[in-house]
């Protein structure tokens, strides 16, 4: 018997995906779960990896493609969803999301959005949903757990149509045994934002 792995019946996981951040905060992990994902859902996934000067806490983004794509790269214009583990790469990544495209936003209430982004917001060119993922994860003993905090978030809201055991089973699957049990700890966090 076949499990269906994603939340509706018979819902078809196509997202290109664009996930942004500095060295350090775990993009390309969070990039490997999410290959991990799409193959559990026997879906085919594509990806490319732009890591700049990630070791001096540089910009690191990921594009990803789980469907049917020839290519890895996501265009400008066509992100279904935009994951930002840092703020401050929101805007030199925006221009990739697609109108009325997800942006999952890693930040403090306290940060400042631009007033051209708010207005975007109004005018609903995009659905924002922000978490602090940072706080949380500093709180859980773990400041290196934001990104799964934030995917996890994610994943709870409807941001990916994906059913909370198949990113469970992803991140055991990625996660070397001396990180799962803080790995699991963030997950849970996360689900339950």
């Amino acid at each position: 018997m076949r499990i269906n792995l994603l939340k509706k019946r018979n819902m078809k996981l196509d997202q290109k995906i664009v996930v942004c951040g500095i060295g350090g905060q775990g993009v390309l992990f969070l990039t490997r779960v999410l290959y991990e994902i799409a193959r559990s859902c026997g879906v085919n996934v594509l990806g490319s990896e732009t890591h700049g000067m990630s070791q001096r806490g540089g910009s690191v983004t990921s594009h990803i493609k789980i469907g049917d794509y020839y290519s890895p790269m996501v265009r400008s214009g066509t992100a279904d969803l935009l994951i930002i583990l840092k703020a401050e790469e929101t805007y030199g990544n925006l221009r990739f999301l697609k109108k009325r495209g997800k942006v999952v936003l890693n930040a403090a209430e306290s940060f400042h959005i631009r007033p051209v982004v708010e207005e975007a917001m109004k005018a609903e060119v995009f659905d924002l949903f922000r978490t602090d993922a940072t706080s949380k994860a500093v709180r859980l003993g773990n400041p290196l757990s934001a990104n799964l905090i934030l995917l996890s978030a994610a994943i709870k809201n409807g941001n990916l149509p994906v059913d909370e055991e198949v990113l469970i089973k992803a991140v055991e699957s990625v996660t070397p045994s001396k990180r799962l049990s803080d790995n699991m700890k963030a997950v849970k966090v996360g689900l339950s934002c």
